[in-house]
């Protein structure tokens, strides 16, 4: 299980940090993505290679994890599962009020997308918890 959360953080890092920035949608009403969330050390995911035997060191402690939730749930966001990131969803014009960014949707594999021409403006009441949002990006397999 590990190493599937760690191939899944290392392809989070590189996404976030090799490529544009966009959204997998099931419509193309609603957007997806991961809130990088900071440990008690003040390091997150985006700061170091992701490794199974430090992913402890990278998760957030629990009471972290329920501000931010309760935060982004008062904005209006629909919360997914935490664990080193939280999985968020929402309508394209609350990730741009929120996060102050535009986004433009394109098409690949018959799915829409969204990518973003800056990084989200993370809002003071999610500061330091927060270190970034990283939209989700269309599935690449490997064989």
């Amino acid at each position: 299980m590990k190493l599937y959360l760690c191939l899944g953080l290392l392809l989070l890092a590189r996404c976030r940090h090799n490529r544009p920035v966009s959204s997998s949608v099931m419509d193309t009403t609603t957007i997806y993505a991961s809130v990088v969330l900071a440990a008690p050390s003040g390091q997150s995911i985006l700061d170091t290679t992701p490794r199974a035997d430090r992913i402890d060191q990278l998760r957030p402690d629990s009471a972290t994890v329920a501000k931010v939730e309760e935060r982004l749930k008062t904005q209006g966001f629909t919360i997914g599962p935490p664990g080193v990131t939280i999985a968020i969803s929402g309508p394209q014009s609350l990730f741009e009020s929120t996060f102050d960014m535009r986004l433009t949707p394109y098409r690949q594999d018959g799915q829409t997308y969204y990518k973003t021409s800056k990084p989200a403006t993370i809002p003071a009441s999610l500061q330091p918890s927060v270190r970034d949002v990283v939209l989700a990006e269309p599935t690449q397999y490997f064989h």
